[in-house]
């Protein structure tokens, strides 16, 4: 008995360490348009969708992100071990993303997070792999009715944001262990692998509603950055960045990101505005870009303006939302994120009793 003990403690110590996770939303824009077109009239024939073309289509972009993810992230940790090491490598990049779930035609990356630079890495290795894939849109498909639209956020868990453990329906009787003990080896064994043996992961809470919500803001032009993102994005760049290995001027190529300002968001931050912050995913040369000028749209210029103001709104919204907290991460000297908020230690206990105590049948 003492033995499960230990072994439960153990799970549970395991599981409970802090832990961020990024989410990386792709979600295909005009597709819903390329369902509904019509072929070409014949003669004596109705109209109809051409069902063909959208299937295939679709089918190209589910297939080809995730391989032009895969080859952009291989370039970069080859590009970063060539600066140094493969020890930076797991630094800067950490685990590969993988699929969290597909909703209709969005697909949803999930990647835990044990560096800032991390964020900044997989971001950078995201938007290149976008742009990667659109060339063969161009290239294979010629179709440029169909874009791309991105979100990035991230979620502290597992005491702000939860992790659900459930079974797929197969149709056969029979269910999970319920136990704490099952509970948590399940949980330790996907935390970096792909769903499968009719296990389902699912992630609840607030920050994956504010990432929701915020993909509604997305176009294929805003790659739209949660606060929690942003920080981490920003703060990577401000502390310690590296330049790419093949870059003509040795530094690596700076994001433009814009500010939309704040608005509320349907049940967030208990309906104060949160700010929309967003990477630039267009061309410099698109007419989109080109009429920037006419607006007076510019993007912010100083990272330390970007940071300052997160760390305002972090103290401002205290209530609701704390900076992103690493344990792992203990080199920033601008800022300490290793540091624990001083209500996880009690949170914690809590979450503890709430598991390990024997259930009422």
């Amino acid at each position: 008995m003492a033995d499960d003990e230990s072994d439960l403690d153990e799970l549970f110590a395991r599981f409970a360490e802090p832990k961020q996770i990024l989410f990386l939303s792709a979600d295909l824009v005009g597709s819903t348009a390329l369902k509904q077109k019509k072929r070409k009239p014949e003669e004596n024939r109705v109209h109809h969708p051409d069902t063909q073309e959208w299937a295939s289509t679709i089918q190209f972009f589910f297939t080809r992100l995730n391989q032009c993810f895969d080859e952009q992230w291989s370039k970069r940790s080859e590009k970063i071990e060539a600066l140094r090491d493969e020890k930076l490598v797991d630094v800067r990049l950490g685990t590969k993303p993988i699929l969290w779930k597909m909703i209709g035609d969005e697909l949803v990356y999930r990647k835990y997070v044990s560096h800032r630079h991390q964020v900044k890495q997989t971001i950078d290795i995201w938007i290149a792999a976008v742009e990667q894939l659109y060339r063969q849109f161009d290239l294979e498909l010629s179709n440029p009715e169909i874009s791309i639209k991105c979100t990035a956020w991230i979620g502290e868990f597992p005491i702000q944001n939860k992790v659900l453990v459930g079974s797929q329906f197969t149709g056969q009787p029979g269910n999970i262990d319920d136990t704490a003990a099952a509970r948590l080896a399940i949980l330790h064994r996907y935390e970096n692998r792909p769903v499968g043996d009719g296990i389902e992961i699912d992630f609840i809470g607030p920050a994956i509603d504010i990432g929701f919500r915020l993909a509604r803001k997305a176009t294929p032009r805003k790659f739209i950055l949660s606060i929690d993102t942003l920080f981490l994005y920003v703060l990577s760049e401000l502390s310690g960045n590296i330049p790419e290995a093949g870059e003509e001027d040795g530094a690596p190529r700076e994001a433009s990101i814009y500010y939309d300002g704040s608005e509320p968001l349907p049940g967030v931050l208990g309906g104060l505005p949160y700010p929309i912050f967003w990477i630039d995913m267009a061309s410099p040369q698109s007419s989109e870009v080109l009429t920037d000028a006419f607006v007076q749209r510019h993007p912010v210029k100083r990272r330390r303006e970007i940071l300052n103001f997160c760390k305002a709104f972090y103290r401002e919204q205290r209530c609701y939302i704390d900076r992103p907290y690493i344990a792992t991460d203990k080199s920033v000297a601008v800022m300490k994120i290793d540091q624990k908020p001083d209500w996880y230690d009690a949170e914690r206990e809590k979450l503890r009793t709430d598991m390990l105590a024997p259930r009422r049948s």
